[in-house]
């Protein structure tokens, strides 16, 4: 049997839900990959639940990238918790500890979005398994960017020094 410890699955093949849960009992068996890279699949909360029960046990899998799926919070939350759960009901192991890279951008997920009900604080609380999310201040308005002095349409402004026959070109800061 072949055994794989990096597998990337083409962005073209939009596995989903149903195609990560076949992966996800492929991966209770092969315990040597290292790293799963499952970008663009279409990934939604159940494939996503379905992988985090997968690792619950996974002792190799170092790195998991999930970006630009559709998982939301729905679905990050229940990878986190399915991921953490004891590996028995009497048993006080917890899940996974070996993932050490988690790449979930581009999947719904904002540090604030201001509109859910987590944002809002009207939330139940938190599992300490999955944190809130950071709700960062707001940024200043930036000045309008001033031309004087460049040409509109190159930041570079050229010169010629009399010491040199050459003309030399420095960013204009």
């Amino acid at each position: 049997m072949l055994w794989v410890r990096l597998l990337q699955v083409h962005p073209h093949a939009e596995m989903g839900d149903q195609g990560a849960t076949q992966l996800a009992d492929s991966l209770r068996q092969n315990q040597l990959l290292e790293v799963l890279i499952l970008g663009s699949q279409k990934i939604g909360p159940d494939g996503a639940e379905a992988i985090g029960k997968a690792l619950q046990k996974h002792q190799s899998l170092r790195e998991l990238h999930l970006h630009k799926n559709n998982l939301g919070y729905h679905g990050v939350e229940r990878m986190a918790r399915a991921m953490a759960e004891a590996w028995t009901e009497r048993s006080s192991r917890p899940g996974n500890k070996i993932i050490k890279v988690l790449v979930l951008r581009h999947n719904g997920i904002a540090p604030c979005c201001g509109d859910c009900a987590l944002c809002r604080g009207q939330a139940r609380q938190p599992q300490p398994a999955l944190p809130p999310p950071h709700h960062p201040p707001a940024a200043a308005p930036r000045p309008p960017l001033s031309l004087r002095g460049r040409s509109r349409t190159s930041p570079w402004r050229f010169s010629s020094s009399p010491r040199s026959r050459h003309s030399t070109s420095t960013p204009t800061a």
